[in-house]
């Protein structure tokens, strides 16, 4: 699979989406981003997902996730926030990338590296809290071993950051495992209602024939584009089926294969997706969708 990229969302929290393939441990080739290739070759090398920085511009990040399959390396995904326009911003887009480790000698969950913009408040907050296995959206997906959407953040019963987000305009957060045989991090995506990280959020099992929507979230509740809870697609096909049959994120703005398989209910458009899956073995588990 080459190295793709979609257009940016309309939104603009993400200022660039890119998945990397990965041959012989090493990425396939070079994006033409400094900071992106440095990232992705650091995700590569270390197997676990990081957010770096710039470091004369810290508004401008990105978030790399490593994909396994069968215990090997398959692609790298790669969040970018920010571009040349972040630099004369005076209120750059609101949201939230992290990755949480479990680390000590009671395995908890660790906040490791993070893009939080200007949100001080939630930055410190998070930087002190500690989540045990199964405890807040980080421990549930640790538990769970798949996505985990929260919605309405700051009267979500299991999102223990509530009064944080709820200050700082947060609204919709993401849990998504990364494994390589053993559970290695959770990434938390957190979407405001300002700059919405993507349009819609998925979370799809796979079963032996079909997948199906476990949980969902959309930017708009009447967005066109939305699915029900319960939602089936037969396995094999789009955007899903590549995934089952590569072991890679897929990333994606062709209409032919988003479209394939996936029930019309309302005819809107989905610009780009990103498929995101989790593995245990060579089996998939799950997927986790960006709608763009």
């Amino acid at each position: 699979m080459p190295e793709s990229t979609c257009s940016p969302p309309a939104n603009r929290f993400l200022s660039d989406v890119r998945v990397a393939s990965i041959e012989s441990g090493e990425p396939a080739a070079q994006f033409g981003d400094a900071l992106v290739d440095g990232a992705v070759a650091e995700c590569a090398e270390r197997g676990f997902p990081i957010v770096v920085a710039e470091e004369e511009e810290p508004q401008i990040a990105v978030l790399c996730i490593p994909v396994f399959c069968s215990g090997q390396l398959t692609s790298v995904v790669a969040l970018k926030v920010g571009d040349d326009d972040a630099r004369v911003q005076a209120s750059p887009p609101i949201g939230v990338l992290e990755v949480w480790q479990p680390i000590g000698r009671y395995r908890e969950l660790n906040l490791t590296s993070g893009y939080f913009g200007q949100l001080d408040r939630f930055q410190n907050v998070s930087s002190f809290v500690r989540f045990e296995k199964g405890m807040g959206l980080p421990g549930q997906v640790w538990a769970f071993g798949h996505a985990i959407i929260h919605d309405d953040l700051r009267n979500h019963p299991g999102f223990l950051r509530a009064a944080g987000a709820s200050a700082d305009a947060l609204t919709t957060a993401i849990g998504i495992p990364v494994v390589r045989g053993d559970f290695i991090a959770t990434v938390v995506l957190i979407s405001s209602k300002t700059t919405p990280l993507a349009r819609g959020f998925e979370v799809w099992t796979a079963g032996e024939d079909t997948f199906e929507l476990q949980a969902c979230s959309y930017a708009e509740t009447n967005d066109s584009i939305a699915l029900a809870e319960g939602t089936r697609v037969r396995s094999g096909t789009g955007v899903l089926g590549q995934v089952q049959s590569s072991g890679q994120a897929i990333l994606s703005d062709r209409p032919e294969l988003i479209n394939s398989g996936r029930p019309d209910h309302g005819g809107g458009e989905i610009g780009g997706v990103l498929a995101i899956p989790v593995f245990e073995s060579d089996k998939l588990s799950s997927v986790t969708s960006l709608l763009f």
